[in-house]
C-alpha cells in the first residue's frame, strides 16, 4: 500500500504524528482516485513540490463549494419529503461522513435514501413530489428493482427501495434489519446546521458493511473501508459491539468482514486497539486491504471493460433474475409477447456488451479478466460472503 496514503489517512483521521508526509504528484493521484485527496487538507505538515501544493489548494476549495452545494440539495429534499408519516433516510454519503473527524472532508456522490415507512404507497407519493419539484429521471443507467434516480440541479439522487443486492439469506437479514430500524433524526454542524434522518448506529453500521460487500464484486476503494473505519472509532465501544451490533452482524453473515476491516485499520493507520477483532486471519486483512488500494475506489483504477467484466462475473446471476431484468429493460418483449421468453437472453446481451466484449480501453482482457473473477470469488469465500452472489 503507498506510503504516503498510509500517512494522510493516520493524519489526519486518526491524529497520528507521522512526521512530515512528502507527496508526489503520484501519490496525490493515488489519493485522487481513492477520493481521499481531500483529507490532506486536515493534514499539517505536509512535504511537496510548489506545483502539488497548488492542485491540494485546489481539490480543498473544490471540495468545501462541492459539499455546500450537496448539503444543501440533501437539506431541500429532507424538507421536500418528510411529511405526514415519511421520513426520507439518509444511507452512505452523510450518514458516513458524520463519522469523521471532519465531515466535509468526506467525498460525496449521490444522494442515496430510503423512506420509512418503506412501502410502494410511500414510494409512489414520494416520486409524485419529486417530479412535480423539478427533479428529472437520471436516463443514464438501466431500469433497477433496487432504486430510482434523479437529477436535480447537477447533483444526483437514488431513492431506495432496497438497500441489499441480492436474494441470499444473509442478504435478506441485512435487508430486514434495515427495514425494521427506526429512524433517528441527526444534526450535522458543518457550513451551517443541517437536520437529516439516518438509521441509529448499529443498523448503519449494518448498511457500511454491505456496502464493502457490494464493492467486493465490482470495484472496492479504501474509501468504503475508511467509512468503516471511522464509525468503529466513534460508537463502537466495547458495550457497543457486544450488546448492540454483533448480533445484527451474525444475523447478516457481516462478522467476519467486520473483523477483517476492523483488523486493517489497526495493521495500516495504528487504529485504537480492539479485542473483539484481535482473531482475525491477517494474511486475510492484507489480501483485502491490498485488493482496496489496487482498485481504487469504486475501482477507479481499473478500466471500466476489466471493471463490468470481473463483476458480471462475480454476480453469476441465475437465469430467472437475467428474465427478469431483461423483462424492464427490453421495451420491445413488453410491447410483443412472442419477445418475452427470451428476455434473459437481451440481458445477457446487454451485461456482455457492456462489461466483455468493450475492449476500447486498452483493457487487460478476457483471461485476466477471469483470474481476477476467480481470485475475488476465493476472497469472498474467505470473508464469508460467497453466497450473496
Amino acid at each position: 500500500m503507498n506510503a504516503a496514503v498510509i500517512a494522510v489517512i493516520k493524519a489526519a483521521l486518526y491524529k497520528q504524528e507521522t512526521g512530515p508526509v512528502n507527496l508526489t504528484k503520484e501519490d496525490l493521484e493515488e489519493l485522487r482516485a481513492q477520493t481521499l485527496v481531500f483529507l490532506t487538507a486536515d493534514v499539517r505538515e505536509i512535504a511537496c513540490e510548489d506545483s502539488v501544493r497548488s492542485e491540494i489548494v485546489q481539490y480543498a476549495a473544490k471540495q468545501m463549494q462541492k459539499f455546500s452545494a450537496y448539503m444543501k440539495a440533501q437539506d431541500d429534499l429532507t424538507g421536500l419529503l418528510t411529511w405526514d408519516r415519511i421520513k426520507p433516510v439518509i444511507i452512505k454519503g452523510t450518514a458516513a461522513a458524520m463519522y469523521y473527524p471532519e465531515p466535509s472532508l468526506r467525498a460525496m456522490g449521490d444522494i442515496d435514501f430510503l423512506l420509512y415507512p418503506n412501502n410502494g404507497e410511500s414510494f409512489q407519493k414520494a416520486e409524485e413530489i419529486l417530479l412535480s419539484h423539478g427533479y428529472t429521471v437520471r436516463d443514464d443507467e438501466e431500469d433497477s428493482e433496487r432504486h430510482k434516480a434523479y437529477v436535480k440541479d447537477g447533483i444526483s439522487f437514488e431513492m431506495h427501495r432496497v438497500f441489499a443486492l441480492g436474494d441470499a439469506a444473509e442478504e435478506k437479514e441485512a435487508e430486514q434489519i434495515i427495514a425494521m430500524a427506526e429512524p433517528d433524526r441527526h444534526r450535522l454542524e458543518t457550513y451551517g446546521a443541517h437536520l437529516f434522518y439516518t438509521l441509529p448506529d448499529p443498523e448503519n453500521g449494518i448498511v457500511l458493511l454491505e456496502h464493502i460487500a457490494h464493492h467486493l464484486f465490482s470495484g472496492l476503494g479504501l474509501r468504503q473501508i475508511t467509512d468503516w473505519l471511522m464509525f468503529v472509532k466513534t460508537v463502537m465501544t466495547d458495550e457497543f459491539y457486544e450488546e448492540k451490533f454483533r448480533p445484527l452482524a451474525e444475523r447478516a453473515g457481516l462478522l467476519k468482514l467486520a473483523k477483517v476491516a476492523t483488523r486493517i485499520g489497526e495493521l495500516y493507520f495504528d487504529a485504537p486497539k480492539r479485542e473483539w477483532c484481535q482473531d482475525a486471519d491477517e494474511a486475510l486483512c492484507t489480501e483485502l486491504a491490498e485488493l482496496a488500494a489496487q482498485a481504487g475506489n469504486f475501482g477507479r483504477n481499473r478500466k471500466t471493460s476489466d471493471r463490468n467484466a470481473t463483476a458480471v462475473m462475480n454476480r453469476k446471476l441465475s437465469l430467472a433474475v437475467l428474465q427478469k431484468r431483461g423483462m424492464k429493460n427490453w421495451k420491445a418483449a413488453q410491447k410483443h409477447a412472442v419477445l418475452r421468453p427470451f428476455a434473459w437472453l437481451y440481458q445477457s446481451g446487454r451485461y456482455i456488451k457492456k462489461g466483455i466484449s468493450r475492449r476500447k480501453d486498452h483493457s487487460d482482457g478476457i483471461l485476466q479478466n477471469y483470474r481476477d473473477h476467480k481470485s475475488q470469488s476465493k476472497l469472498l469465500a474467505k470473508l464469508g460472503l460467497r453466497s450473496r452472489r
